[in-house]
């Protein structure tokens, strides 16, 4: 008997009257090679109860999660894209800066000296704030 499973096939073999389950690479698959689709079709590597499902996203969303005194907020990788997103969490604004159509994601407090800042994507990987005109990296530098 053999069970599939994302990368890996589990295999069942009796030895000697007793049934041993080992896992073993299925070549054909490569983790993360559509692994969304397969979760989205709810192919689940592992028992799910189907009543627990979150509805509100595909089961296989890939999403950024940023906490702040303890609020959280989940932003969906392909709704964002690539560019900015300026948002609040709990009390704090905050800033997701995407670039590679939201493959490389990164988060930021937008509050400088006091003053809350709001973020374009400029079009070539630099994002500026609207309030000072200063272009920042990818990594939040000035």
């Amino acid at each position: 008997m053999e069970i599939a499973s994302p990368g890996h096939t589990i295999a069942h073999r009796r030895r000697g009257g007793t049934g041993n389950l080992f896992a073993r690479p299925s070549y054909g698959n490569r983790i993360g090679s559509g692994y969304q689709e397969i979760v989205n079709d709810e192919q689940f590597a592992f028992p799910v109860d189907k009543e627990k499902l979150d509805g509100r996203l595909p089961a296989g969303e890939m999403v950024l999660t940023v906490e702040t005194d303890g609020a959280m907020t989940a932003f969906p990788l392909t709704a964002i894209g690539e560019g900015a997103v300026n948002a609040e969490v709990g009390s704090e604004v905050v800033v997701v800066f995407t670039e590679a159509g939201g493959l490389s994601v990164a988060a930021f407090s937008r509050t400088l000296d006091g003053q809350a800042l709001s973020f374009d994507l400029q079009g070539d990987g630099r994002f500026t704030d609207r309030e000072t005109g200063s272009t920042w990296d990818f990594a939040g530098r000035a």
